[in-house]
């Protein structure tokens, strides 16, 4: 409903993975995805900015997101009722123009702008150990490292560009 902006957003995903079964107890896998989050606009900008739509801020970009992953699922016997079975996995996440919330553009709204590059790098593990049918203990353990690579923040009526590089994502354990 906005002139200048068709309200048109597309892009590719996808999944390519390999699955190698080295034994009846071990699994081996890599996999690759592509992910795509639509970009849109920022209402609020053409009511606050005398800009209006061609305001920088009004429009955000599509988020683009690839991935890496390798791991392993294997199963244990290590005496006749008690079984282990483990899951481990790595992977690395490459981000092109994350979409984030950028804080007090205009008095009392955030608006959804790109952060260039990020990226995210983790370790999983799964655990679990079976005495007979009737007890199983388990464990897990997550790593992630979580960075903006590339971030200058848009200039706004009441602050000027920010970068934001090689700072950590917020809410990532």
């Amino acid at each position: 409903s906005y002139p200048g902006f068709d309200g048109e957003s597309d892009g590719p995903t996808w999944q390519f993975g390999l699955d190698w079964k080295m034994d009846e107890d071990t699994l081996l896998y890599g996999v690759t995805r592509r992910g795509y989050k639509s970009g849109g606009t920022n209402p609020v900008v053409t009511i606050l900015s005398p800009l209006g739509q061609n305001d920088p801020l009004f429009p955000f970009k599509p988020e683009e997101v690839i991935d890496l992953e390798f791991g392993m699922k294997r199963d244990w016997r290590l005496a006749d009722d008690v079984r282990l079975r483990t899951n481990a996995s790595a992977f690395y996440t490459w981000y092109n123009d994350i979409q984030v919330v950028q804080r007090q553009v205009f008095v009392g709204s955030d608006i959804a702008t790109n952060a260039q590059k990020a990226h995210v790098l983790g370790f999983e593990f799964e655990g679990l150990l079976a005495f007979g049918d009737s007890f199983t203990l388990g464990a897990t353990y997550s790593y992630n490292e979580a960075k903006y690579d590339e971030w200058q923040t848009l200039a706004t009526p009441t602050l000027p560009s920010q970068n934001f590089s090689n700072t950590p994502f917020l809410y990532v354990p």
